[in-house]
């Protein structure tokens, strides 16, 4: 690609990022979706500014584009209970409603309302719940009812059916040639997630490669505040996954294009066990990616007293690309989350190698700061990348002391193998007797040493 054709990436998606702020409305269901679009490509909307500082909806929530607005909303800020409580009881009037009128004047017409509602009932009611079931029943009735016309509308059945784990009746367009501009944004942002339908029926680079074809032989023109956001995501991942960030044009990209690796931070310390001091370990780690050089390229998000059904709710609404456990762990091979009442609730091996089963889609690393968290750790890299486990019980300070290290070396580009072994330096330096505590796990065929998170820039080369 020749300068004046990677400026014009540039340019096009300050174009979009300018057209995309322009035409969003707070509360809507087409905002919502934007923010969701986004989130999925790994862009930070809060470089573009749709939302301002009270992202949920406020007034009843019994008509479906308030529903939406607010279960999109939900997956951008954790709800509070009076939010969730508004939530339930307006879905309780709205599932006794006819999806199907004569007018055709419901949500079930409108694929992004549907999309929200799928979004709000998984987090705030959860996939078995009769609402869930609601939605799945009308998905299966819709091409019955009042089939899709376009593939936009197919693309977004098949996500809100996936989200609530069903499968969306009709299939979608086979050839890329049949997918608008904004089409294959969205199919690309889908794509990214892994879960709305087989990866297999598209290669995600060869859709990204397709939009980046298109935008330098023609200007996309989009609108729709969901639509142009389907763009600048996906635009910005498809030049992310196409080009290092040495490339020829990397100083050319706004920062808003470049994907955020997501660092879920997932606390657990049960009032009936030894405390720990996971305060100051998240604290250490934070202070340690801030000072990194690609502190911009990490977002660390923390979860406080974690319960077993939380861990689904948690990867559902962030995607995270590593997920770090901080609490105990138990000789029978088991992580010690939380019950209703705050005390221990272990949780198994096979329950916790089915969660990464089921939901791995962005995940590359699993760091189990527990004791004696190595046979979940090597369960995990059956299906994830790499993870670190603990062979024995380890001790506060070397916890803190490892993992701060770990995570500073992956903010200055580092490899997951140079990593873990930064971790096990740190506690040398230390005088921390329990290098030997940590072990890095990796799938079959992987090379930790290879897996790059933050992708390093290298020195320019001096001018002849």
């Amino acid at each position: 690609m020749n300068s004046a054709i990677t400026h014009s990436f540039g340019a096009e998606l300050s174009r979009i990022a300018a057209n995309l702020k322009e035409s969003t409305v707070w509360p809507s269901p087409a905002t919502g979706l934007a923010l969701q679009l986004l989130k999925l490509c790994g862009c930070d909307e809060r470089r573009i500014g749709l939302l301002g500082s009270t992202p949920f909806p406020g007034g009843p929530l019994d008509a479906a584009p308030a529903a939406a607005a607010a279960g999109f909303a939900m997956a951008v800020a954790e709800p509070q209970p009076e939010e969730l409580s508004r939530w339930r009881e307006g879905m309780k009037r709205l599932v006794k409603r006819e999806p199907f009128p004569r007018d055709r004047q419901t949500f079930a017409y409108r694929p992004t309302e549907l999309t929200g509602l799928a979004v709000g009932v998984l987090i705030a009611e959860g996939g078995s719940s009769a609402s869930a079931t609601w939605i799945r029943t009308v998905l299966q009735d819709l091409p019955s009812k009042s089939p899709p016309t376009n593939a936009w509308a197919l693309l977004l059945y098949h996500y809100a059916a996936a989200i609530l784990g069903g499968k969306f009746p009709l299939a979608i367009p086979a050839r890329l040639s049949e997918y608008d501009t904004t089409e294959l944004g969205l199919l690309i942002a889908l794509l990214a997630q892994g879960s709305a339908f087989k990866t297999s029926d598209f290669e995600p680079s060869a859709a990204q490669n397709a939009l980046l074809e298109r935008v330098v032989t023609e200007s996309p023109i989009a609108r729709d505040t969901e639509r142009l956001a389907s763009l600048f995501g996906a635009l910005s991942l498809s030049l992310k996954m196409r080009i290092s960030a040495s490339g020829p044009f990397a100083h050319t990209l706004p920062k808003n294009s470049i994907m955020t690796q997501k660092i879920l931070f997932l606390a657990a310390n049960p009032t009936n066990e030894t405390r720990l001091a996971l305060d100051k370990e998240c604290r250490e780690i934070e202070t340690k990616i801030w000072a990194s050089e690609h502190r911009e390229s990490l977002e660390l998000l923390t979860k406080w007293a974690v319960r077993p059904n939380d861990l689904l709710q948690y990867l559902h609404q962030h995607s995270p690309h590593i997920v770090h456990f901080s609490g105990h762990g138990s000789t029978s091979e088991e992580l010690i989350l939380l019950d209703a009442h705050e005390e221990a609730k272990p949780v198994s091996k096979a329950a916790i190698k089915q969660l990464f089963t089921t939901l791995k889609d962005n995940i590359r690393v699993v760091v189990l700061n527990a004791c004696f968290s190595q046979p979940q750790a090597e369960a995990i890299t059956e299906v994830i990348d790499c993870a670190v486990g603990m062979n024995q019980a380890i001790g506060d300070d070397a916890a803190i002391t490892f993992a701060a290290a770990f995570y500073q070396a992956i903010g200055f580009g580092r490899s997951i193998k140079v990593a873990f072994e930064s971790g096990k330096a740190a506690l040398l330096l230390d005088g921390i007797p329990e290098e030997n505590t940590p072990v890095l796990l990796f799938r079959a065929g992987v090379d930790p040493d290879k897996v790059v998170l933050v992708q390093q820039q290298p020195a320019a080369a001096n001018p002849k």
